[in-house]
């Protein structure tokens, strides 16, 4: 699980600044950070802009992270296969990324985990466990995540890939085709 929700190396989208006249700065994209720093009441961030390499910095306030889409899924390779049940997965090679959505019932009410996508293969050909993952009625998603990786960040995706199953994907290639 991720410890902090930005890196430095991570590729995030940057909402723009318009509360100046640059005109780099104004426009919306997509940016590698380069810099954390964190002062008294904010933090900074040093980013570099994709489609024009200006290196800029802004306000944490203005990025965001990218969340990891079936386009991206599909541009990377990995195929949509459908199960019997209508349940849907992607995979690639030996990976296979699907998601889930847990019903928790409670004594008065329920609610409803939902993964996102994960490293796991959640189609109904083998049962799991879940009850090791509640706590009070709620599913501990720091357990959960521990034992099925959360890929619902396009960084933690792209670094799982290359870390993991040594598969190098032009980052910048993906970023910029959402």
């Amino acid at each position: 699980m991720r410890k902090s929700l930005y890196e430095i190396e991570d590729y995030v989208h940057y909402g723009g600044d318009y509360s100046t006249l640059n005109e780099i700065r104004r426009e919306k994209g997509f940016a590698k950070i380069l810099t954390l720093k964190q002062f008294d009441y904010y933090w900074l961030v040093g980013l570099e802009l994709i489609k024009s390499k200006d290196k800029i910095s802004c306000v944490i306030d203005r990025i965001r992270p990218i969340d990891t889409s079936e386009k991206h899924l599909k541009e990377i390779g990995f195929k949509e296969e459908i199960d019997n049940a209508g349940k849907k997965v992607f995979v690639m090679n030996d990976i296979v990324i699907s998601s889930i959505a847990i019903n928790i019932i409670h004594k008065y009410s329920k609610s409803i985990f939902i993964s996102g996508f994960c490293i796991a293969d959640f189609r109904n050909n083998k049962m799991i466990d879940f009850n090791k993952y509640k706590e009070n009625d709620f599913i501990n998603a720091q357990k959960f995540y521990s034992d099925f990786k959360n890929v619902n960040n396009l960084n933690d995706l792209l670094n799982y890939l290359k870390s993991e199953k040594g598969i190098d994907i032009d980052k910048e290639k993906i970023i910029g085709s959402t």
